[in-house]
């Protein structure tokens, strides 16, 4: 890192205002008809979108509301009072009705608002990349739904609104109750309309579902998230060649939920479309239940149910359901086919007499017909999966914040299944979320619920979900599932290959992938293809691999010594030109790695375990990882001390690898100590790169752990030679990288560019990508320290990015650290704020001494600046913890 001391300058950016806690009345507006006005007149329009939104603002001003957010031509506003949110919708009605909008462009129509509202407690989260406030959850969505069922120029209030409103409004205002509506994903409430004399009155029917036109059941709990699938699924549904749509997962992912939520989508976009002859399903949208289904002639029947066809005597009931539905145009929702062998003949005749029928299939096991179009569901979002679980929880009466650490710990351990987050959630009553974390260890016993009577009997706990599906497969399937369960992270069809002894493996994959046993993923860089087995399935399958006849012992066995060899071969490209692309992969094969080496050390198979860590810690190593594999090496490293007969090579590389870890962490005794051990092996062995690799790493503890540079250049000086000898050109340009840094710490600038620039010279001529990301972050200091700020900023952000690609954690946060100090040194505090925070959380997670520099350098900031100071003292930096590499880097570079 650059490591020098600035004075820092703050330019403090206003504080954001605090949103309404407690019960609120949200608001919703949205401009109506703004995308064929945008079609119609291009940018020109954009103008326009302004005075709207500048109308709008200047009532909610005067109405002393609070503004949310904007999302397109959509207003989010929020009020403490619910007499305050109707006068706000009443003024900006007046206002938008009373502008001349055609003099703003020639040819504009009216411009026309819809405005919805709702009161109740929303939570308070933050959005996920900038940490700004923002509400969630079911009052929100359901606001939005009102919104979404009002016309232009009309304001909808919900039955809660209006209760709040009783004495609060003006003698000119009244409200007109519109009855019960059914609006999608929520279920039936009263709407009302808020009237007054100079706006207009008479509307068409509101938009909310036609009870004449679906037999929909009634949802027990709003849909939380999914917007995204919602959206694309319907888009496939409206297209004409898609016949049968299938919503295909495995138990708990919440298909049944996602199917009712499109399905009520459609239904209320034709209630608009109907009287325009535009509706896609104008027959209606009609519900079949099929979980209890087993047979085609149930089947049958049950849709005749659904449809209220009346079956006539003497003639067969399948004959009459597709005479009724031949010339109709309606959607059939086919809930739970699974269990159902006949259910792909009986939809695919269906589909041929019935030529205008559509339907949505929810189903375990994929159908295998040409017409069917799959949608995997997949789990939620982390976000999504705290809100579920929160509102699962406030509905028992408990209050959570859905942004809570243990609560974010749940979700991820239950990798984000909407059932094992209800599950999981009803023994808040009796648990911490903490506590609930500590027993997900064993998920199949803890995660059951006797007293969910809403649900079906194979969804009561998480065991009998899972059993449902596995009663289905064949003995071989179930075989081959149990072997597959040892695998962590994920394989491949190569890795599955080498560890069963099922038989064909690759059609026995292909089945439990369409039984949905395993999601595949395929990588579109190296269109590899890995498979993936859930966690509660993998502990499931585990159970059923440790009842076998060896106790998995030979499966296990083969795992072992396939991830010893592949490890092997990914350790043996560190440092060398192709280095980038074996991290690349590696990278999925980690966690089995770590299972392999887990499992011999339980074994106590110590050879195998010496070996498996040599490459693992290496691999770690070169990620950034610095924590682990210094607990990897250690574990190595005692291995190799009780096994005389191991051979002395292997154990003098364990020796300097540990060595490496220990100057990672600044522990520079031990390191020394190692270092020099490792170097007499290699003296012994005469192995002249083993020795040029312990000179080199000698050198560097004298530089950086004894600050005596004098030391360090004769060991690198002898490192240089040694890798001459062994004709090792990357061994050079360490040592000559190494030799300019002994020249900067001598405060002799311009004597280390030369070091540098040799170095780099070697690095770009045999493609080592981790070596020029070095020199050039070194380049940056050499520059920083001349004052050239913004040279150096180039330099640290090309260094930066080539860690970034390269997937080194460390390497990314010194880059994000440096490009921190330069920041700094321009004033740009709240961009240096959030570099060193970016910084501080990658050196915590590698386990760097590097964090209390970052941390040092953030507090000068919040000395210097009262909202950076104001943001630590509320933890807003504790999502960092949560992100991938990739999200921390955007938001750090990228703040609002």
């Amino acid at each position: 890192m650059g490591g020098n001391e600035h004075n820092f300058t703050s330019i403090a950016p206003l504080s954001p205002p605090t949103l309404p806690t407690g019960d609120v009345t949200l608001v919703f507006t949205d401009l109506e008809g703004s995308s064929e006005l945008t079609e119609r007149f291009g940018k020109a329009f954009e103008a326009v979108r302004d005075v709207h939104f500048r109308l709008l603002r200047e009532a909610l001003q005067r109405s002393g509301g609070f503004e949310v957010e904007t999302a397109g031509d959509a207003l989010f506003v929020a009020f403490h009072q619910a007499g305050a949110a109707v006068r706000f919708a009443v003024d900006a009605q007046l206002k938008m009705q009373s502008h001349d909008w055609a003099a703003q462009l020639d040819g504009l129509p009216p411009l026309k608002v819809r405005i919805g509202m709702h009161t109740g407690e929303p939570h308070i989260g933050r959005d996920e990349v900038s940490g700004r406030p923002v509400y969630r959850g079911a009052v929100t969505n359901r606001t939005a739904r009102v919104q979404g069922a009002a016309h232009g120029g009309q304001i909808l209030l919900s039955g809660t609104t209006q209760a709040l409103t009783q004495g609060a409004l003006s003698a000119e205002v009244t409200l007109l109750d519109l009855g019960q509506h059914r609006l999608k994903g929520v279920g039936e409430i009263p709407i009302w309309q808020v009237l007054h004399p100079e706006l207009p009155r008479d509307f068409p029917p509101i938009t909310t579902l036609d009870p004449k036109r679906h037999n929909l059941p009634v949802p027990l709990m709003p849909l939380v998230g999914r917007e995204k699938e919602i959206g694309e699924w319907h888009a496939l549904l409206r297209r004409s060649d898609t016949r049968v749509l299938t919503l295909w997962a495995f138990g708990g992912m919440g298909k049944t939920r996602s199917a009712l939520q499109l399905a009520e989508v459609c239904a209320t976009e034709d209630t608009v479309a109907i009287s325009r002859a535009e509706a896609l399903f104008p027959h209606g949208v009609w519900w079949v239940p099929l979980d209890s289904v087993k047979s085609e002639d149930e089947m049958v029947a049950a849709i005749a149910q659904s449809l209220s066809v009346e079956g006539m005597p003497g003639a067969l009931l399948k004959e009459q359901v597709w005479n009724f539905l031949r010339e109709r145009r309606l959607l059939l929702v086919l809930d739970n086919t699974e269990q159902i062998n006949e259910a792909s003949d009986i939809i695919g005749a269906l589909l041929s007499r019935a030529p205008q029928v559509k339907c949505l299939v929810t189903t375990r096991n994929r159908l295998g017909l040409v017409a069917e179009v799959l949608c995997e569901v997949p789990p939620l979002s982390m976000e999504e999966a705290a809100r579920l679980f929160v509102e699962i929880v406030q509905k028992a009466g408990k209050t959570l914040d859905p942004y809570d650490r243990d609560v974010l710990a749940v979700c991820r351990r239950l990798q984000c299944v909407p059932l094992a987050l209800q599950l999981a959630a009803s023994r808040v009553g009796l648990l911490s979320p903490a506590e609930i974390v500590e027993h997900l260890d064993e998920p199949l016993r803890f995660l059951k619920s006797k007293n969910a009577k809403d649900l079906r009997l194979p969804q009561r706990a998480l065991r009998d979900a899972i059993d449902w599906s596995y009663q289905m497969l064949d003995e071989e399937s179930q075989l081959l599932f149990a072997e597959l369960s040892v695998f962590a992270g994920g394989f491949t069809l190569v890795d599955a290959d080498a560890v069963s002894d099922s038989g064909d493996t690759f059609d026995g994959i292909a089945e439990l992938h369409r039984c949905s046993f395993l999601n595949a993923v395929t990588d579109p860089l190296t269109q590899r293809t890995r498979y993936y087995m859930l966690d509660s399935l993998r502990a499931y399958a585990c159970e059923h691999l440790e009842n076998s006849s060896d106790g998995g012992r030979a499966v296990r066995e083969r795992h072992v010594k396939h991830f010893a060899v592949l490890m092997d071969k990914f350790a043996k490209q560190l440092r060398t030109a192709t280095e980038m692309e074996a991290l690349s992969q590696c990278f999925a094969h980690l966690d089995n790695a770590r299972a392999a080496c887990d499992y011999a050390l339980a074994r106590n198979k110590t050879e195998l375990v010496a070996r498996l860590t040599l490459s693992l810690g290496g691999l770690l190593q070169r990620t950034g990882a610095f924590r682990e594999a210094a607990i990897r090496l250690q574990t190595g490293l005692e291995a190799a001390n009780c096994t005389p007969e191991l051979d002395n090579r292997l154990r003098a590389k364990i020796m300097l690898a540990r060595a490496n870890a220990h100057y990672d962490a600044f522990n520079w005794q031990l390191a020394q100590q190692l270092a020099a051990d490792a170097l007499a092996l290699f003296n012994d062995l005469g192995d002249v790169f083993g020795q040029g690799d312990s000179c080199n790493v000698l050198g560097l503890i004298a530089l950086r752990g004894h600050k005596d540079s004098s030391s360090a250049k004769a060991h690198f000086a002898k490192a240089i030679a040694l890798f001459s000898q062994a004709g090792f050109p990357l061994g050079i340009a360490w040592g000559r990288n190494n030799q300019g840094l002994c020249e900067q710490a001598d405060g002799n600038s311009e004597g280390a560019r030369p070091h540098f620039e040799s170095a780099l010279e070697i690095y770009r001529e045999e493609g080592y990508q981790r070596g020029i990301a070095e020199i050039v972050n070194n380049l940056g200091v050499l520059t920083q320290e001349t004052g050239d700020l913004e040279q150096a900023w180039r330099y640290y952000k090309e260094a930066y990015e080539i860690e970034l690609r390269l997937k080194h954690q460390f390497g990314v946060a010194r880059g994000l650290y440096n490009l921190g100090e330069v920041a700094a040194s321009q004033g740009q505090s709240h961009l240096a704020g959030h570099l060193f925070a970016g910084a501080e959380s990658l050196f915590d997670r590698v386990g760097s001494p590097h964090q209390k520099a970052a941390a040092q350098n953030l507090q000068k900031i919040a000395l210097a600046d009262d909202h950076w100071k104001a943001t630590q003292r509320s933890s807003n930096f504790t999502h960092l913890k949560d992100l991938t590499l990739e999200q921390i880097a955007q938001w750090s570079l990228s703040p609002e």
